[in-house]
């Protein structure tokens, strides 16, 4: 199973998700796992969603709090 935690962790920090008090920027916040291969890179949008395709063709929405919002499966890889 992949894990796709540091990195989007660090993504949530650059949306400019609010530090709770006594962390740090660069603190991970939270993870989110994965057993699919992520190739893409993630968009951010302005109200903190995170967007990003796997290998299996599947688009995948987090909150800001690293909760799953929604998946959608696509004919094809995301790459």
């Amino acid at each position: 199973m992949k894990l796709f935690s540091q990195l989007i962790a660090s993504w949530t920090l650059l949306a400019g998700a609010a530090l709770a008090a006594g962390q740090a920027p660069g603190d991970k916040l939270w993870s989110f796992a994965t057993d699919q291969s992520i190739q893409s890179s993630p968009a951010i949008a302005a109200d903190g969603t995170i967007y990003f395709g796997n290998d299996a063709g599947m688009i995948t929405a987090l909150n800001r709090e690293g909760g799953l919002k929604w998946e959608y499966k696509t004919g094809g890889s995301i790459a």
